[in-house]
């Protein structure tokens, strides 16, 4: 009997989730109330109330991508994306994280091929706001990292704040991204073949900063993200620019809190087993 009532909760719950974003389904007894309104009239009241929950989370998350393609369009994209990628996060916010994706196939902006890199930054950018602070014991230490030997620099490896973000782009969606900004008062002009952005968005303090870095830059971090010492991290960087100053690169970025901590490989140990 248990297993049976459980089945039929589990069905009705399916039916009502297909009927807010799929065809309706004939869920009418889930839907009577003492008003004594049809089924279908009620469950399009509750699909438009949480049709424009998600347009509101998406409208605040993605400021940009409604001020280029308008209101309209906007939520027609947002009702799309809601039915095809279903939120499976308590936090609301988290439902937008693959809008970007489904900019490049909704038939009204697949077209404008620089929009869904616009998205992916602002997704980006929400998500170093909201990413979570380095715990104080990985502060990197400065003192600590001067007393290591000049022999063993290569085999540092740092981490990089929890909050930072990688983002490469053959579009100049930093440049799209400013002159989108309800604060920005200068030349909107934007060439798309001006060139593309490769970028580091990081919260520094209380603000998410959007910071270009050249290609050996952007390089040298990758590296560091994925885990590679300095050593190896800069034969990379050297590789795509001979003049790359890593000093200069270190004297910014350490105290500006782009690495939480930094960590020294082992030595290979000499000769072997006897």
């Amino acid at each position: 009997m248990r297993s049976t009532i459980l089945r039929t909760l589990r069905e009705l719950q399916h039916s009502f989730a297909h009927g807010m974003f799929g065809a309706d389904r004939d869920i009418t007894a889930l839907l009577l109330g003492a008003s004594g309104q049809s089924g279908a009239a009620g469950l399009a009241i509750y699909r438009n109330n949480v049709l424009a929950n998600y347009r509101k989370a998406l409208r605040e998350t993605y400021p940009v991508i409604l001020r280029l393609i308008g209101a309209d369009c906007f939520d027609q994209a947002a009702d799309a994306y809601a039915r095809a990628t279903p939120s499976y996060s308590g936090d609301l916010y988290d439902f937008g994280e693959h809008f970007g994706n489904s900019l490049a196939g909704y038939p009204a902006t697949r077209d404008l091929a620089y929009l869904p890199d616009v998205a992916r930054l602002e997704w980006i950018i929400e998500a170093a706001d909201r990413a979570p602070a380095a715990p104080l014991d990985l502060a990197l230490g400065l003192a600590r990292l001067a007393a290591v030997p000049p022999q063993r620099f290569a085999d540092l490896g740092f981490a990089l704040d929890p909050s930072a973000r990688l983002f490469a782009s053959p579009y100049p969606v930093l440049r799209i991204w400013q002159v989108n900004q309800l604060s920005y008062d200068g030349d909107q002009a934007v060439q798309l073949d001006s060139g593309g952005a490769t970028l580091l968005i990081i919260r520094r303090g209380l603000a998410v900063d959007i910071e270009p870095l050249s290609g050996a830059g952007f390089s040298l971090l990758s590296a560091f993200s994925a885990g590679l010492t300095l050593g190896a991290a800069l034969e990379r960087a050297l590789a795509l620019d001979v003049a790359f100053d890593l000093d200069a690169f270190l004297r910014w970025h350490m105290p500006a809190g782009t690495f939480s901590d930094f960590r020294l490989a082992e030595e290979p140990k000499e000769g072997g087993r006897g």
